[in-house]
């Protein structure tokens, strides 16, 4: 018999279930606080180069060629974008740390459950075969978080 878990809703779940919606909420909540923490940015093209560069949108880092080619500047405006916006990032996240320190923090709650730590290499994968995301996906949202830090 596996172990049931009753929600403060009253709702009866396993184990596996109750862990696997905490994964999925704490995903969730990180990426929405990296988008928040993107819209800080007021010229869209730099948060296009950011979702490009760091692959946030399907996991796929974009070269700075690739990103040019994009957006129609030269790869060095884009290098430039790219060390603007993460340093404007940097500074509006100092200004607002708890952000998104609470939700990798949520994140990391959940790899203790499971016994992987979010530094380590196993950490993605194991939310990945959790909650169904991409492992690459969750790969480039916990590099530009650290980049932020």
């Amino acid at each position: 018999m596996s172990m049931r878990i009753t929600t403060d809703a009253g709702e009866v779940l396993s184990l596996e279930d109750y862990t696997r919606r905490g994964a999925e909420i704490a995903y969730d909540v990180f990426v929405a606080t990296i988008n928040d923490t993107l819209a800080t940015l007021p010229d869209p093209r730099d948060i296009r180069v950011l979702r490009l560069r760091f692959g946030l949108e399907d996991g796929g880092r974009s070269t700075l060629e690739s990103v040019r080619r994009e957006i129609g500047i030269s790869r060095e405006r884009v290098r430039q974008l790219q060390r603007i916006a993460i340093l404007a990032l940097r500074r509006n996240a100092r200004e607002r740390p708890f952000r998104i320190l609470d939700s990798a923090s949520a994140l990391r709650s959940w790899g203790g459950i499971v016994g992987e730590r979010l530094e380590d290499e196993g950490f993605s994968l194991a939310l990945s075969q959790t909650i169904g995301v991409d492992k690459t996906l969750i790969d480039s949202h916990i590099r530009l978080m650290e980049e932020l830090n």
